[in-house]
């Protein structure tokens, strides 16, 4: 077999394996579907939730829902201080400072960034401290994002997540 006989095979296993990637939607199409175009809202360019969506049906339209809230959660058989800091990115402020102790079992909701009323579709900032581990995530008060989870482990580790659709 020759060199360029080789590169064939090979170059035709590189395409199929980066197809889904080179393509603006990598989802499959749907021939029944009439159109992969989700409907977008146009606002000026200056509105920080104006959104023009054109990836299929893996997309959502960011509608704005301020409700989401940092989760805290103790599965350790010791108390655990956890510190939670939001920070609002639009304005670099804090919005949230505080230090919680958890008893072994316990959970609660340390805070609700719908209490910062934020303006449409914003970010913020959600930096958890415990047992000598800091963790970084974040919360979009949009309908596609939602709290922000931060579980000491039954092994005494931090865990942090947050959930998107």
């Amino acid at each position: 077999m020759t060199s360029s006989s080789r590169l064939v095979p090979v170059l035709l296993a590189v395409l199929f394996l980066t197809a889904g990637c080179l393509s603006p939607a990598s989802a499959p199409e749907d021939p029944s579907s009439p159109t992969d175009t989700v409907p977008t809202t146009t606002e000026p360019p200056t509105s920080p939730t104006a959104t023009t969506t054109e990836c299929g049906w893996a997309c959502l339209d960011d509608q704005p829902d301020p409700n989401h809230s940092v989760q805290l959660e103790n599965n350790w058989n010791q108390s655990v201080d956890v510190h939670v800091r939001v920070i609002r990115d639009a304005t670099n402020t804090t919005v949230h400072n505080e230090t919680y102790t958890l008893e072994p079992g316990s959970e609660r909701t340390a805070y609700n960034v719908a209490e910062a009323e934020p303006n449409g579709v914003e970010i913020f900032a959600v930096t958890i401290t415990a047992l000598n581990t800091t963790e970084n995530t974040q919360i979009q008060t949009s309908e596609c994002f939602g709290n922000t989870f931060a579980q000491v482990r039954n092994d005494g580790e931090l865990f942090v997540s947050y959930s998107a659709c």
